[in-house]
């Protein structure tokens, strides 16, 4: 069954919410990231897959992957507000 139109606004807004964490704090343990996402019924899969598509399109680097020291680093564009400060 293909999802809903409201299911993929969702997985969207969870998606740039992610990326925005990430933006942010420049760098995030991923388990914290996957224990917060879990607790809104995320399951491993798709917290996987969320990363996948953000490492794919060039937005975050995985940094130790495999190793408790697993970490999503922001890998993106500057933001033109923190480029001039």
């Amino acid at each position: 069954m293909a999802p809903t139109t409201q299911q993929k606004k969702a997985a969207l807004a969870v998606a740039m919410a992610v990326c925005e964490t990430i933006r942010e704090a420049g760098l995030v343990p991923s388990g914290h990231l996957y224990a917060h996402l879990m607790t809104q019924n995320c399951t491993l899969e798709q917290f996987e897959a969320l990363i996948r598509l953000l490492v794919n399109a060039g937005l975050v680097r995985r940094e130790g992957q495999g190793t408790e020291l697993d970490r999503l680093v922001w890998a993106g564009p500057a933001i033109a507000s923190e480029v001039r400060a």
